[in-house]
């Protein structure tokens, strides 16, 4: 093994002990820290078949991050096509209730407002909409919290 892909394999397995990465971003960041780029594509092709680098383990800590940060499928896609990883990766999305997120996060920014409001209403769905959530789900949640 030469001093390059040495170096080069524990600056990756460095990365990888901080958070998962995708094959793109790992790529991309070896990239800058090696002259030979014949070098990186083996070596991720090693990390893979270790078990060391899995772009589905990658898609799933984004889906509980974003579903952690009260976030919605939307944003959710966004962030998996910025790492260049397919939304078909994402095995457990059918399990998230984006409804319940869009209302645990309304409830968290609206709770002292008037929801009955026109106006407050329309910022409220603009808030997630900018959170990424689709305007169907947006809609029901506002819906579901008028109704408590």
């Amino acid at each position: 093994m030469t001093d390059e892909l040495a170096r080069l394999k524990k600056r990756a397995l460095d990365l990888l002990s901080r958070r998962e990465h995708s094959t793109f971003e790992l790529y991309n960041k070896l990239k800058r820290h090696c002259d030979d780029e014949s070098l990186i594509n083996p070596l991720l092709t090693e990390l893979k078949s270790q078990g060391l680098l899995s772009d589905h383990r990658f898609a799933d800590s984004v889906r509980r991050k974003v579903s952690g940060k009260l976030q919605g499928p939307l944003r959710l896609k966004r962030d998996l096509s910025v790492a260049k990883v397919s939304a078909d990766f994402c095995s457990n999305d059918e399990h998230v209730d984006w409804l319940s997120l869009a209302v645990a996060a309304l409830e968290k920014k609206f709770k002292l407002h008037d929801l009955t409001d026109p106006k407050c209403q329309a910022k409220a769905l603009r808030f997630l909409a900018g959170r990424g959530f689709t305007q169907d789900i947006a809609y029901n949640a506002l819906k579901r919290l008028r109704q408590q």
